[in-house]
């Protein structure tokens, strides 16, 4: 049987090292992503959305780093 394409990448991800990669702490984001964001004065359905609109008010720090997935 052909190797799957699901199986070739697996396969692949399996012989890197870690010592290759480091984690870079330079730009923190918040990637809110899974639901939809209302615009403002609307009521939110989501839990995305009342967090999103919640830093928008609140938390200036927080709101500055979050980054919408559809804006992406």
């Amino acid at each position: 049987m052909a190797e799957t394409y699901e199986d070739k990448v697996a396969n692949h991800v399996s012989e890197w090292e870690m010592k290759n990669f480091r984690v870079c702490y330079d730009d923190q984001v918040i990637f809110l992503c899974g639901a939809e964001v209302l615009p403002k004065g609307s009521v939110q359905t989501s839990m995305r959305g009342h967090f999103y609109h919640y830093c928008l008010d609140k938390n200036k720090d927080i709101a500055d780093k979050i980054i919408l997935a559809e804006n992406f």
